[in-house]
């Protein structure tokens, strides 16, 4: 191996994941779970029900709720039609700081968002970041990103 030149496993492990992920992702396209970063949960309701339980919580705790655009009309006001499917961009100022003075490309992920969809069967499913996947991502310290951690709010949310 060349003088000063060195591979940090974990970066190498990451981006051959990350080539080996698009790699897959190019020749099936129909695999909802392709990266563990992203956490996909089903939905006994229906979607607009489904969203609204998570606004209804994020609100009665203080997280301001950014934007909520339904796919599905916007994809209509193009002559298009897909199933339906919402996202929610949600955040609290002081909570996106600790990321963002931390690392400032963090900004791109945040506010952080919820993507709620319904399959062709009738199945309804919710999808959102891993905290790993900002701490791997943005080489936050976990416990800056266990604050994105959405697990007990989507629990709540379900009834679960």
């Amino acid at each position: 191996m060349p003088q000063g030149f060195e591979i940090n496993r974990k970066n190498f492990i990451y981006q051959l994941s990350a080539v080996a992920g698009t790699f897959l992702i190019s020749f099936n396209t129909t695999e909802m779970d392709f990266n563990e970063n992203i956490i996909t949960r089903e939905s006994k309701f229906s979607v607009e029900e489904t969203l609204n339980r998570i606004a209804y919580l994020l609100q009665s705790k203080g997280i301001t709720i950014y934007a909520r655009i339904d796919q599905q009309k916007e994809m209509a006001k193009a002559g298009k039609a897909i199933d339906a499917m919402e996202f929610i961009m949600f955040g609290k100022p002081e909570v996106g700081f600790k990321a963002i003075s931390s690392s400032p490309l963090a900004a791109l992920d945040l506010p952080l968002k919820i993507l709620v969809w319904e399959k062709p069967d009738g199945k309804v499913f919710i999808a959102y970041n891993h905290p790993a996947y900002f701490i791997e991502r943005y080489h936050l310290d976990p416990t800056v990103a266990s604050l994105f951690a959405l697990d007990d709010l989507i629990n709540n949310s379900l009834g679960i």
